[in-house]
């Protein structure tokens, strides 16, 4: 199992957004990013209504956060764990937006070598849409962005995690949810240095 200490991410995330005036004043200058930590009873409540185990890694950030304002510039509204969903029911939209152009269900075949392809040198046109209709919409729509975890693919009790975003061809994969805060804050961390 993988051990995260969202506790300390999350504090420099905050430490650090917080700092960034530009940022905060379209925010409306929040004191803090956290939300109250979710109970274990609010997190078995979401795994009955939905059907599921969530991945470790989430579990544990809602555990110190149920949700959190803003992980980078353009990913923010991390939703609670009372208002997380299956993506068919938050915005079908998308999935008939990548599922549309092929009626018949015969999707364009991504091979494993590409797909499980993670980190720079990934492909972010490399998805398999037929995933979408099973993931998890775990934020809300930021700067035209979109979180979902996606239980198809598993890591040691982990479920890759997808960055939707309108700059991408597609969506930039994560092995865990954990993998993806750490990669965008130091994303945001990079562009604010240029």
């Amino acid at each position: 199992m993988l051990s995260n200490n969202w506790q300390a991410l999350l504090t420099r995330i905050n430490n650090s957004i917080l700092a960034d005036k530009e940022t905060t004043r379209l925010m409306n200058n929040p004191e803090t990013l956290f939300y109250p930590p979710a109970s274990m009873e609010q997190v078995d409540e979401a795994e009955k209504r939905l059907g599921v185990k969530l991945p470790f890694s989430y579990k544990k950030f809602l555990l110190v956060s149920n949700g959190f304002k803003i992980i980078s510039s353009t990913y923010y509204n991390i939703l609670s764990v009372e208002n997380i969903q299956w993506l068919k029911d938050f915005d079908s939209g998308l999935i008939d937006a990548y599922l549309h152009p092929f009626p018949t269900g015969k999707y364009p075949a991504v091979s494993d070598e590409d797909y499980f392809q993670y980190g720079e040198k990934q492909n972010s046109t490399s998805i398999r849409p037929e995933y979408l209709k099973s993931c998890l919409a775990v934020s809300g729509w930021g700067d035209a962005s979109l979180l979902l975890l996606n239980p198809e693919i598993k890591y040691n009790g982990e479920w890759e995690a997808w960055a939707f975003a309108n700059w991408y061809p597609g969506a930039h994969r994560f092995k865990s949810f954990w993998d993806l805060v750490n990669e965008e804050f130091k994303s945001y961390l990079e562009i604010k240095k240029h």
